[in-house]
């Protein structure tokens, strides 16, 4: 036999195996023809064109007059999200300007496909070729959930983002943890990536709350690691960590309210979370609100699985993922490393599926509309699909470390849980198109119309005043 031959031949195989990868941006593509299609114009989309697109207001003015540029009217520190709601707003409107007019998120767009690439990474490090191809599979079920699928259209960028720098991260401190044992003493690379943790950190924590509370979750987990592992990189890497977590919170407590009352003047509820509304204690623990959310979300990434079984599901990659962390602990006596290897892993998955519920819980109490059948599959679940993702792909990990476990029955319910996504997509479309957006889809045509037609009354005008014309005229 041809030995060239042989080499070809698992060469070909590690190529196969990055297949869904392939197909996670041709999904992408579907999805950005659907939303083009469905042609949503959001209701507060207006708002946000008209705040974003004022020729008489300056660019700071724009990201930090906060009563304009969040629908929410309060103080919220996401002012790295609303710098990209201005990129996507500008986006939209060089759309109309250059001939291709579209009412999509293309931020949301690039977001995801980058998203795709550092999972890639991710997945390298974590599974190494065995599990890429699984890791693809799960990849595509994340993307066929209809929070990813259908949050094309144009409205808000920050839950996207998000998701993108949770996988980023994670991405990230996998490659460290893993080259942790071969990393020498401190030098210029461990203050590179302290730096790049702090931007990361700083950025997660400014662009959404669930943003901030991923930063708190991956700052305990790195903490837990340096029980073990005290390595000068992974150190400095959570010490970057840390001091975003303490910028986060002056630039909430004293930095950002500075620099927004230069723009804005606003009365003492400006600079209270939920507009005046205070948090009691008992509040903070969840309720079925937050686990119906937190079942709905995970179960609609894996086949629409219903509560019961999605909340068996949890459990059990709970469980793999506490049985197989490889964690190397030290200790004299064997029944110390049992209970440590064991107790480690079991405080990061609680820790993790906690924070989950808590944040939940808090948008379910200051807004009671995520709790609605249409919005459950739009926008909010985009990045706790992101969480689920990696958590699952550390389950995953933790099970094909056993090289007795066979893939194949992994990769067919894993393909299964992709079919079913799929098939459920067009009823999900109905109850979004049913929900509260009923009266914003196919508006697209109607824009461009508007558009077209003053641009041809009014040739001397320039194009931005012809789009801000266009979203003023009132909808018939």
């Amino acid at each position: 036999m041809n030995p060239d031959t042989n080499h070809a031949a698992p060469r070909a195989l590690r190529l196969l195996a990055w297949v869904p990868f392939a197909l996670a941006f041709l999904l992408l593509a579907l999805s950005l023809v659907v939303n083009h299609h469905n042609g949503i114009r959001h209701m507060e989309a207006n708002w946000y064109f008209g705040h974003y697109l004022d020729p008489h207001s300056g660019f700071l003015s724009k990201i930090f007059n906060v009563v304009d540029s969040d629908a929410s009217h309060y103080f919220r520190a996401r002012e790295v999200s609303t710098l990209f709601n201005y990129l996507d707003t500008q986006l939209v409107f060089w759309g109309f300007a250059a001939g291709f007019p579209h009412l999509l998120s293309l931020v949301h767009y690039l977001a995801l496909a980058l998203l795709v690439v550092a999972y890639g990474f991710f997945a390298r490090t974590l599974f190494g070729n065995r599990g890429i191809f699984l890791s693809g599979l799960l990849l595509l079920a994340y993307l066929s959930s209809p929070s990813v699928f259908f949050t094309g259209f144009y409205f808000r960028t920050g839950k996207t983002l998000v998701a993108l720098l949770m996988v980023v991260s994670a991405a990230f401190l996998l490659g460290l943890w893993r080259t942790a044992k071969d990393a020498g003493p401190a030098d210029r690379r461990h203050f590179v990536a302290a730096g790049f943790a702090f931007l990361l950190g700083a950025s997660l924590g400014l662009l959404d709350e669930i943003g901030l509370a991923y930063l708190g979750v991956i700052t305990g987990f790195l903490a837990l690691q340096l029980i073990v592992q005290r390595p000068p990189r992974l150190r400095a890497s959570w010490i970057g960590l840390v001091a975003a977590l303490a910028f986060v919170f002056l630039y909430r407590s004293w930095l950002g309210p500075m620099i927004v009352r230069h723009f804005v003047a606003g009365d003492q509820s400006l600079w209270t979370v939920g507009g005046g509304a205070k948090l009691r204690l008992a509040q903070l623990i969840p309720n079925l609100d937050a686990l119906r959310l937190f079942l709905s979300y995970f179960g609609m990434m894996l086949g629409n699985l219903p509560p019961v079984p999605a909340l068996a599901a949890v459990g059990l990659a709970c469980a793999v993922f506490v049985k197989g962390s490889p964690w190397d602990i030290a200790a004299a006596s064997p029944l110390v490393r049992w209970s440590a290897r064991l107790s480690a892993p079991a405080a990061q998955a609680a820790m993790a599926i906690a924070a989950i519920l808590v944040i939940l819980q808090l948008m379910a109490l200051q807004h009671k509309a995520i709790l609605w059948e249409d919005v459950i599959r739009i926008y909010y679940a985009v990045p706790f699909g992101a969480v689920f993702l990696l958590g699952l792909s550390a389950a995953l990990a933790a099970l094909l470390a056993d090289p007795r476990v066979p893939a194949w029955p992994l990769a067919a319910l894993l393909s299964l849980a992709l079919c079913l996504n799929l098939v459920a997509l067009p009823g999900h479309r109905t109850v979004i198109a049913q929900g509260h957006l009923s009266n914003t889809h196919h508006k697209l045509e109607f824009l461009k119309r508007e558009y077209a037609q003053y641009r041809a009354a009014h040739p001397d005008q320039s194009a931005l005043e012809a789009f801000n014309a266009a979203i003023r005229v009132p909808e018939r």
